[in-house]
């Protein structure tokens, strides 16, 4: 294990699955994209624990409530199996997560 995945562990988070597209979704882009000592992360969505993406979908006001719309945002940066979406997709995509955010943009 990691010294990360250790760390997260040793504060009762587990990463969930890596986020699966659904059936015949592609994208133009890589998730991850490692510029040097970088890792460059794009096109997260909401994730169950199973790495799928969470429900409801939409835009805000229109197909999803407010509340709904922070629920999902914290799905996409947290998962919901209390651990890290976006770290559980670096990990899949980058081979590892032995390193620390210094910037979101």
């Amino acid at each position: 294990m990691q010294p990360v995945e250790e760390r997260l562990a040793a504060l009762g988070l587990v990463l969930p699955e890596p986020l699966k597209l659904p059936a015949g979704v592609t994208l133009p882009f890589p998730w991850v994209r490692v510029v040097g000592a970088r890792a460059i992360i794009s096109g997260h969505g909401p994730t169950t624990a199973d790495g799928t993406l969470a429900h409801p979908l939409g835009k805000v006001g229109a197909d999803v409530t407010e509340e709904q719309a922070y629920e999902a945002a914290r799905l996409t940066g947290q998962g919901k199996a209390n651990g890290n979406g976006l770290a559980s997709t670096a990990k899949a995509e980058a081979g590892g997560i032995g390193c620390r955010v210094a910037a979101r943009l």
